[in-house]
């Protein structure tokens, strides 16, 4: 299981390097997160039938396509009107079509499902918008979230699988432990620091202060977005989200972790560092 979930984590980390370093490949990294994105919600949406609750999956899906789209060609600048169209067909799609049974609940799905599994992810689209990207701002920024927070998640599964004694939440998820959880953090602060020590471009982006900052907050919300996602999963009694990724289960469980660390480092350099 160990080796399975190492090889699998690398092929993806090879993909991702090659698609940021190979020109002709620059479209791969767009695309995979945008698919990403449409799994993870599909995922949300079958936690909801899990539970009884048959939501519209096409209108998480039209919603998240939109919000996609504005996050890389718009930057942003529609997304109220994105999102005031998103309730508008939610509402008119209850009242004429949808039916009475679950209604709420339905509608809720449809909702936190494009919003847990399409926004973080349309903010790494939106690091990697043309505008962006020439300046190598979005990129460093990205490497630097989803590097620091996946070294966080390897460093908590494998201190944790080879000294873990004392359970962290056995309730959520029994696997994990007080110990793996301490070496993850130490483990993305570190990784964090290496980053901004080799790659000198990116100090001219993120200050020492805000990286070593950055590491800490990661290496915390990390943890916290996979132990939320096993909530998600343990109401709906089930061990992964899916099959998608073999080793490690559905897209959901790999990209967990990213679905907190991505909005939450977009507030910190928005409005403490001013970077964003």
């Amino acid at each position: 299981m160990w080796l399975t979930r190492i090889t699998t984590g690398l092929i993806f980390f090879i993909i991702f390097i090659a698609s940021i370093k190979i020109k002709w490949l620059a479209w791969l990294l767009p695309v995979i997160i945008v698919a990403a994105g449409l799994i993870g919600i599909a995922e949300f949406h079958r936690f909801a039938r899990r539970k009884g609750v048959n939501a519209p999956l096409v209108l998480s899906f039209i919603i998240a396509l939109l919000i996609f789209a504005d996050a890389y060609l718009g930057h942003f600048t529609h997304l109220l009107f994105i999102l005031s169209f998103a309730l508008s067909i939610i509402l008119v799609y209850f009242a004429i079509w949808g039916g009475i049974d679950n209604s709420v609940l339905r509608s809720a799905v449809v909702l936190m499902s494009t919003v847990y599994g399409a926004l973080p992810l349309s903010i790494l689209l939106y690091l990697l918008s043309p505008e962006i990207i020439n300046n190598r701002q979005g990129l460093g920024l990205l490497v630097f979230i989803v590097v620091v927070t996946w070294a966080t998640d390897t460093g908590a599964y494998g201190l944790g699988t080879h000294f873990g004694k004392h359970k962290l939440t056995p309730r959520l998820s029994p696997n994990k432990t007080v110990e793996g959880a301490i070496g993850g953090f130490f483990t993305g602060i570190l990784v964090a620091v290496l980053i901004l020590l080799f790659w000198k471009s990116l100090r001219q982006v993120i200050i020492w202060r805000d990286g070593i900052l950055l590491g800490i907050i990661l290496g915390i919300v990390t943890q916290i977005g996979d132990l939320a996602e096993s909530a998600f999963k343990r109401d709906a009694r089930l061990k992964d989200s899916g099959n998608t990724i073999v080793g490690h289960g559905g897209i959901l469980d790999v990209v967990d972790s990213l679905l907190l660390t991505i909005p939450v480092s977009y507030l910190y350099l928005h409005f403490i560092s001013g970077v964003l």
